[in-house]
């Protein structure tokens, strides 16, 4: 499994402490639905989840001050999370 993320701009919730993550999960190279996970990197608090769509994208809120994780479950239980690290 693969994620591919970036960070865009304050969140829509109008809060400074947020940052908008937007991204891609893939199975295999094939575009998949499945849980994301985005935690504070610092403290390992949940920040945010969301499925990603049929196509694979997703939105979710986080840290605009601190490094974020991103983790995407696997739903075939094929491979292990899926995560990148330090996400800013």
């Amino acid at each position: 499994m693969r994620i591919d993320s970036e960070v865009k701009g304050t969140a829509t919730d109008h809060s400074v402490n947020a940052s908008l993550i937007k991204g891609q999960i893939r199975h295999e190279g094939v575009p998949i639905s499945c849980e994301v996970v985005v935690l504070n990197r610092n403290t390992k608090a949940v920040l945010s989840r969301t499925m990603s769509d049929e196509d694979g994208k997703f939105i979710v809120h986080g840290s605009h001050f601190y490094p974020n994780i991103v983790m995407a479950v696997d739903p075939h239980n094929d491979h292990n999370i899926a995560a990148q690290d330090n996400v800013k």
